[in-house]
């Protein structure tokens, strides 16, 4: 499924917001994982509203769409828009996300019959794949201190979702002489930034990811 979009041009000021991969990935992830939060409860019309948006409206090329897979639709658009070296990625994600807004809409025209409980449990195994193909790029994102903090900050939903310690993998794979490793990478960084502020978080968050 293809975004629609404006022929109006985003206003200058956005532009970083569109030309930062590593920003747009944490978007990705972001929608991605709210999606998977609402879709591991009971299915609730009100809830799923959350999820789904307006699957047929039309978004600014600047401005993210209401909904979790509007957005990501959207996110997925910017990406292979201004980063060519991720449209392999991109076309899988959008095959995922063509699976989803199907399901989704399933699920919609089901409610409250046998047949939707079917279709919600094949719209989560579609979005578990869509994060499947995000946590794969992962790996390009290695030496970004802000992924990884994202990663950090978001560990036990991440955790949760694949019922086992995901992020301490995805740490320990990058940096392989172990945790204190990932500790002096992220404190280092973002002491240039001048976020020390964040240091003592990111110390008590690893410690216990080390235990």
């Amino acid at each position: 499924m293809k975004e629609k979009r404006s022929s109006t041009s985003p206003p200058h000021h956005f532009a970083f917001y569109h030309q930062n991969e590593a920003l747009l990935f944490q978007f990705l992830l972001h929608e991605c994982l709210q999606a998977h939060q609402i879709l591991r409860k009971k299915p609730d019309v009100n809830l799923f509203q959350q999820v789904t948006g307006n699957l047929d409206q039309v978004s600014e090329n600047w401005h993210a769409p209401l909904g979790h897979l509007p957005k990501l639709l959207h996110y997925c658009t910017l990406l292979s828009s201004h980063f060519e070296h991720a449209a392999s990625l991109c076309k899988d994600l959008g095959q995922t996300l063509e699976r989803a807004y199907s399901k989704a809409k399933q699920c919609y025209s089901t409610f409250d019959t046998h047949e939707h409980l079917q279709h919600y449990a094949d719209l989560r195994k579609e979005m578990l794949l869509f994060m499947k193909f995000l946590f794969v790029k992962l790996y390009d994102f290695r030496e970004n201190a802000s992924v990884l903090y994202f990663l950090l900050h978001h560990q036990e939903q991440f955790d949760s979702l694949y019922r086992e310690p995901i992020i301490k993998k995805t740490f320990l794979a990058f940096f392989p002489d172990g945790i204190k490793q990932v500790q002096f990478f992220l404190s280092e960084k973002f002491s240039k930034k001048g976020f020390n502020h964040l240091i003592p978080y990111i110390e008590q968050k690893l410690k216990k990811l080390d235990l």
